[in-house]
């Protein structure tokens, strides 16, 4: 991040641009939002994760099947019909009516058939030119794309992404097992790599015209990842497997404020050491995820930053969070390692929850700006870190809230809080009356010494709590489904956005840059 300039940002994912076809693309809307970004002085889009969701785990981005790997769902059909001369009209997926909220079940079905013409037309009929940007691509990414292209086959064969369930010389990754399923299934595969290609090749176009608009583009890495995944299948070894070849123990957080037996999320642990070193596999295997994303956005927030410095581990038979102990991580060192070979580190701590004094520590030796929430900052103590007024150290970002809160308007008027702490905020901001609660919060943040403001778009538009993207621990079938009907929408908002750029010193101008 840029620590001269004091900036904005908003945060909006790429599933919520929404479009014609049911669900939001790299395409129109989204150079629509980046022009919208340019011209009211905001610096940063934070996005999600943008790897393949799936309905096993509810389509969040935060469980997915690959931590290298694009969303098909997130390519814009209508550029690959521009861009094929071999591809027609007829291909594309029916338009959908706009609504609030994707229907990820059609969108997927739909996509998938889109491809598979795109797919069978490109082989037969693209040029050598065509054929060999396809084939660099294979080769620059295979380190990923191959384990990923057949573990998706196989998944499907199989039907079942608990590839520890499959047949044991492809679970154990047997080589001639191996060798003969990519024989066998030899067209499937490289239609899943080509999807990666337009995914990639789309992206790179609209990071590029981001760039030039002076826009940039906050990534997220999830700390942990699922074990029904490509990365686990094919490198087990990163983590700490017990005699059954289990994840064990496993993640989460001790119990807390938020949850009285705590969270036992369920991923694997990595093996940060081997025999008291640190595993150079594991930090192999990092640098390269941070790498390949740092290829596609221009900052990264690291989800659950707090495990780098010690992580709670809960033993695999435990039911619940509640028993477990605290690990020490890779802390500083893992850093240095992936400084020495990136060069520097545009990264964003998610320090939020129960943060010991050696996380802070950790933060700041590494100089990363920490986040501070303001939704959680009214429970009547004047110190409260997350106060605008007591945020001392500017390199923080400060958010309205984050996509696991409610929007600032439901929280606000919903049953979040009571009517006690409700009159505390609105005599904080010094608000007479109900009406445009989710301005004055904008604008309280925009005013704090915070370096850089994040909002939801739904804060910006002043949505209620229906609209918001995720409710924690809950599989609510609307989690990660909101998108907006139209994002013209949003050009209502300019003038008020750029006017509180301006007035806050936040207005980005390349010239200072």
């Amino acid at each position: 991040m840029h620590h001269q300039q004091r900036s904005t940002g908003l945060l909006l994912h790429i599933t919520s641009l929404g479009g014609p076809y049911g669900i939001g693309s790299l395409g129109k809307n989204a150079r629509f939002f980046a022009d919208f970004l340019r011209n009211t002085g905001v610096r940063y889009w934070q996005i999600l994760p943008f790897n393949p969701v799936i309905s096993q785990f509810g389509f969040s981005p935060y469980a997915s099947t690959s931590a290298f790997a694009g969303n098909s769902m997130l390519i814009d059909c209508d550029s690959v019909i521009d861009h094929y001369s071999f591809t027609s009209q007829e291909m594309l997926p029916p338009i959908m009516e706009p609504s609030d909220f994707i229907s990820y079940e059609t969108v997927e079905d739909e996509y998938n058939r889109f491809f598979s013409r795109v797919y069978h037309a490109f082989s037969t009929k693209a040029t050598s030119e065509e054929k060999n940007l396809f084939e660099k691509f294979r080769q620059q990414n295979s380190y990923w794309l191959e384990d990923y292209a057949l573990y998706t086959v196989l998944s499907d064969i199989y039907r079942t992404y608990a590839w520890t369930t499959w047949p044991q010389p492809l679970s154990e990754r047997d080589s001639s097992a191996i060798a003969k399923a990519h024989n066998d299934y030899q067209a499937s595969i490289l239609q899943i790599m080509f999807i990666q290609f337009l995914f990639f090749t789309q992206w790179h176009d609209l990071k590029k015209y981001c760039n030039k608009k002076f826009v940039e583009i906050i990534g997220d890495i999830p700390i942990y990842i699922s074990y029904d995944s490509a990365d686990a299948w094919a490198n087990p070894g990163l983590f700490l497997l017990n005699q059954k070849g289990k994840p064990d123990p496993v993640a989460g957080v001790p119990p807390d404020y938020f949850s009285e037996t705590g969270q036992r999320w369920g991923n694997p642990i990595y093996r940060w050491f081997e025999n008291g070193s640190p595993s150079e596999m594991v930090y192999e295997w990092w640098y390269r995820r941070f790498s390949h994303l740092l290829g596609v956005t221009d900052v990264i927030r690291i989800d659950h930053f707090r495990a780098f410095e010690s992580f709670w581990a809960i033993p695999e038979d435990e039911k619940t969070a509640i028993v477990g102990k605290w690990e020490k991580g890779p802390g500083k060192d893992i850093f240095d390692f992936l400084k020495a070979k990136l060069g520097s580190l545009p990264f964003i701590a998610e320090d939020l929850g129960m943060i010991t004094p050696q996380v802070s520590k950790l933060r700041n030796e590494l100089g990363l700006p920490g986040m501070k929430v303001l939704q959680f900052a009214f429970d009547f103590t004047p110190d409260n870190d997350y106060l605008p007024h007591s945020i001392d150290d500017p390199n923080t970002i400060l958010y309205t809230g984050t996509h696991d809160n409610n929007t600032s308007n439901g929280w606000f008027y919903g049953t979040d809080i009571n009517q006690e702490t409700r009159d505390y905020i609105k005599e904080y901001l010094d608000i007479e009356n109900n009406s445009s609660f989710h301005k004055k919060f904008i604008k309280t943040a925009l005013r704090s010494t915070a370096q850089t403001v994040i909002i939801p778009v739904q804060d910006l538009l002043g949505f209620s709590g229906e609209f918001r993207t995720n409710t924690p621990g809950t599989m609510n079938h609307s989690n990660w489904r909101w998108q907006l009907k139209n994002i013209h929408h949003i050009s209502e908002e300019a003038l008020f956005l750029k006017r509180c750029n301006t007035i806050y010193n936040r207005l980005f101008s390349p010239e200072k840059a």
